[in-house]
C-alpha cells in the first residue's frame, strides 16, 4: 500500500521441484524480493532495467545477486 493506493497479486506458491524444498523456498524468496516494494531493492531494479532493458529474463539474475 502507498498512500490511498494499494496492490493484490495472487501466486501460485505449490513447489515446483517437491524433491528440493530449498530450491522453492529460494525461488519464492527471489519472486518476493521483487514485490517487497523497499526502496533501495526499487532503486536497483530501476537502475538495471534503464541499463539492461526492460526484459525480466536478461536483468532478475543480477538483481538477485545485488538483493541478497
Amino acid at each position: 500500500k502507498q498512500g490511498q493506493q494499494s496492490a493484490i497479486a495472487s501466486f501460485n506458491l505449490y513447489p515446483r521441484n517437491s524433491d528440493d524444498i530449498d530450491a522453492d523456498i529460494k525461488t519464492m524468496d527471489n519472486v518476493l524480493s521483487v514485490l517487497s516494494g523497499e526502496p533501495q531493492n526499487a532503486e536497483i531494479a530501476h537502475e538495471l532495467v534503464e541499463r539492461l532493458g526492460n526484459d525480466p529474463e536478461v536483468w532478475l539474475k543480477e538483481y538477485w545477486r545485488l538483493t541478497a
